[in-house]
């Protein structure tokens, strides 16, 4: 197979995607940014879940984190049996699969739209009596704001940082290759070190991303899947590698 048969895709995330190979896609990794456990997120969770009704993760790599920190800390048990006995609301499907793959619990609630509009709405119709949100150290405030404005109480927890990536030479992104930006963080990031995606078209996970993304670099063209999956986005900037390709070969 050529080069040209093949579509290349730059993923920035903090973490490389696990992808099955389909729609003759090479996905290249660029590392902008790294997760960071934060070691006393384990045993703050357990000091203060009794006070809270309900436990809400918003990302499959909060669930994966949090219980790699309580298998090291030898908390397991006690985690999974403190969340299990409160009503969880998390965001999107991955987050859902990984809480049942992680501990083997089902959460209760997923909001129709996934993100953390969608999660404050969701939390404001059930009213918790207190919300756990256990979730990375430069979250967005978007959830918490909402929150405050519907008086449902909440309490917050930095299980994770997400920290630059330091030392790693990233190439040059080939003009016209799709890229897609996993989180409103790291469209911050790439803008900071590559400047507007002018000659590329972007693909974002999520409405706060693309928010961010417009608002730093307005005028640029933003495409967005229907749900904040990683293989929908693949899959989005895939089609649009493919279109533009064709209209290329129309021209000639």
């Amino acid at each position: 197979m050529e080069e040209s048969d093949v579509c290349n895709i730059y993923y920035f995330g903090p973490e490389e995607p696990c992808l099955k190979k389909k729609y003759n896609a090479e996905i290249h990794w660029m590392p902008l940014i790294r997760v960071l456990p934060i070691n006393e997120s384990v045993k703050k969770v357990l000091s203060v879940i009794g006070e809270c009704d309900s436990v809400v993760f918003t990302s499959p790599r909060g669930v994966r984190v949090i219980k790699e920190l309580s298998l090291e800390q030898r908390l397991l048990t006690s985690l999974r049996n403190a969340i299990n006995k409160r009503v969880i609301a998390v965001i999107g499907e991955s987050t859902s699969k990984a809480l049942e793959k992680e501990f083997g619990i089902k959460p209760h609630y997923i909001p129709d739209e996934w993100n953390s509009y969608g999660l404050g709405n969701l939390l404001c119709r059930i009213q918790p009596k207190c919300a756990l949100l256990l979730r990375a150290k430069q979250s967005s405030n978007i959830l918490e704001r909402k929150l405050r404005k519907c008086n449902v109480l909440h309490r917050k927890i930095s299980i994770y940082d997400n920290i630059p990536v330091t030392g790693i030479i990233i190439p040059k992104i080939p003009v016209g290759s799709p890229i897609i930006l996993s989180s409103s963080m790291i469209a911050d990031a790439f803008t900071k070190k590559y400047g507007c995606p002018d000659e590329n078209p972007v693909v974002v996970l999520g409405r706060i991303t693309q928010d961010v993304i417009r608002k730093i670099c307005s005028g640029i063209t933003v495409y967005m899947p229907k749900q904040s999956l990683l293989e929908n986005a693949v899959e989005l900037a895939v089609n649009i590698c493919w279109n533009n390709r064709r209209n290329v070969s129309k021209k000639l």
